[in-house]
């Protein structure tokens, strides 16, 4: 039988592991390296199911973190303005388990530098400028902002401590103010300015952008940047519908984002709403942007409606009228094997859905974990649609199968709100076996390497 498998595997754990039968509690550790030479103070985060604070690295770059709970945690080293950033390690903790050496080396970055001019060549002073790394996340094409430097008096800007990858470089101004729309005053409607995001050379479309690609301790000079002025527009709306909670109080917002192909470049606005009153937001030069708006239950972070709007401005400003909440949905399902109806998981295996084209909102939950039998459930989502990625799967285990009411998730994603997920795992994955060299001292294996495997058709 031919199965069609869409998804990208991790291989996530690559260090020493030994169990302590004697214990309840995982325990975590290792040392953060800057060029070889312990990091002393570097901020280490682990996220998961359980919270903990984050903590700096000892004289000797030392970590240790310690838990019960069990589940799929994230570790992360913050970057320091004179540092790169490193790659954040995902593995699974359970009860008893003892990770040790579980080392992390930060490394030596790269530096881009250019100037900033207008079309008549003079220098832009004090306008960001970001290098944006184009990264696969979730099997999607996607733009990750990694460092920026404000351009100086002569237009010149330097951005150093990148990480080794392909970058493309864009100016980018601040966000733009969501305000009370009055009729007749719109702030900006007929004005000139610069775009709010343009790419080096001086394109505004992500497609015209030169591509850099920087190698660690490199500096590639020259990548300058000018701007042109065009035609600014405006574009009002109003919310309604699930605005508030029944029982408790809750917030609006607006949020508006840039749409450059099918990556977003930009959070343009983010600003909290009236939902008795019409908005505007002004500033914005011909093109498509993405509206979102979304409420909810700040103590909490509870999500309580949400709606999008996809807005296009040619040639003047529009009034999109009233824009509809919808209230939050739960997603309930079922994982299997195939050919079997239940199965007994792991702990720590997950349910995950993929931003598409917006942003993180407050109230967001996309995390479920799954029970021991298969079932999950998911409370307050917003409606919007989604992709799907189960985390921590067995070896040789995968998703073979997803379906919503007869759609095919893997294909068209899931829509929150139109019915329960059934998800089939195939048992029969391939596995891949080898090892990792520095090419330094004979060969000698590298540990805290990372490796995927992807579907190349997908990805090109």
């Amino acid at each position: 039988m031919r199965i069609a498998v869409r998804f990208f595997l991790l291989t996530l754990l690559c260090f020493d592991v030994s169990h302590a039968q004697s214990s309840k509690d995982w325990a975590l550790s290792g040392q953060v390296t800057n060029q070889d030479e312990p990091a002393k103070d570097f901020w280490v985060s682990l996220s998961g199911p359980a919270p903990f604070a984050s903590l700096l690295t000892d004289g000797e770059g030392r970590y240790a973190f310690r838990g019960h709970q069990a589940g799929i945690y994230t570790l992360r080293v913050q970057k320091k303005d004179n540092s790169s950033e490193p790659r954040s390690r995902t593995l699974r903790l359970v009860p008893g388990l003892q990770v040790q050496n579980l080392n992390i080396n930060i490394p030596v970055g790269g530096i881009i530098t250019g100037r900033v001019r207008n079309k008549e060549g003079d220098p832009v002073a004090g306008t960001m400028v970001l290098a944006l790394a184009r990264v696969v996340r979730d099997g999607q094409l996607k733009l990750d902002m990694k460092s920026g430097d404000r351009t100086d008096a002569a237009g010149e800007y330097r951005i150093q401590a990148l990480p080794e990858g392909n970058y493309v470089v864009a100016v980018m101004r601040g966000t733009l103010p969501i305000r009370k729309y009055v009729a007749g005053k719109s702030k900006a409607a007929g004005t000139t300015g610069y775009p709010p995001v343009v790419f080096s050379p001086e394109g505004r479309m992500l497609e015209t952008a030169s591509v850099l690609a920087v190698t660690p301790g490199e500096e590639r000079g020259g990548v300058d940047v000018r701007l042109r002025r065009d035609a600014l527009r405006c574009f009002q709306f109003q919310a309604a519908g699930a605005l508030r909670h029944a029982d408790k109080p809750s917030k609006a917002y607006a949020t508006v984002n840039l749409w450059v192909g099918a990556e977003i470049a930009e959070v343009l606005a983010n600003s909290p709403i009236d939902g008795q009153e019409a908005n505007e937001v002004c500033g914005l030069p011909d093109g498509e942007y993405r509206l979102h708006l979304n409420s909810f239950v700040p103590d909490r972070r509870e999500g309580v409606g949400y709606a999008r709007s996809n807005i296009l401005l040619s040639l003047q400003s529009l009034n999109i009228g009233t824009v509809n909440l919808q209230a939050t949905q739960s997603l309930t399902g079922t994982m299997r094997l195939e050919n079997r109806e239940k199965l007994e998981l792991p702990i720590g295996v997950r349910i995950r859905l993929p931003l598409g084209d917006r942003s993180i909102l407050a109230g967001d939950n996309r995390v479920g974990t799954i029970a021991a039998n298969g079932d999950f459930a998911l409370h307050n989502v917003y409606a919007d649609n989604y992709q799907l990625v189960v985390d921590g799967l067995p070896k040789g285990f995968y998703v073979a199968q997803a379906s919503q009411s007869g759609r095919d998730v893997l294909v068209n994603g899931l829509q929150v709100g139109s019915g329960a997920l059934d998800v089939v795992l195939g048992s029969d994955g391939p596995a891949l076996h080898g090892s990792v060299s520095d090419g330094k001292d004979g060969g000698k294996g590298n540990r805290g390497g990372c490796h995927c495997v992807c579907d190349r058709s997908a990805h090109g």
